[in-house]
């Protein structure tokens, strides 16, 4: 699965893509592009963005207090059930 998040990835940032292939995707592969292409490449590459907060239609984003790790959905880590209600996972 091709998961696609904005380029120029800072420390805070690092553990979204090092949580999804421990516990959401171990065969994960990810693209890094600039913010104003994100949600074109995503639907071009066929890929789950996440970890864009100013994207509205970016689902999988940080919540509450910045440098927090990536949220699925509001679910609890490791939780794929967050993930099929986005038809990411059946």
């Amino acid at each position: 699965m091709k998961w696609i998040t904005r380029e120029n990835i800072k420390v805070d940032r690092v553990a979204c893509p090092w949580l999804i292939r421990r516990f959401v995707d171990p065969e994960a592969q990810f693209l890094f592009v600039s913010e104003s292409q994100l949600l074109e490449t995503a639907t071009r590459e066929n890929a789950i963005p996440f970890d864009a907060p100013r994207l509205p239609e970016v689902k999988l984003n940080h919540r509450g207090v910045p440098g927090t790790n990536c949220s699925r959905g509001n679910r609890p880590a490791g939780d794929r059930a967050g993930l099929r209600g986005h038809g990411h996972f059946r």
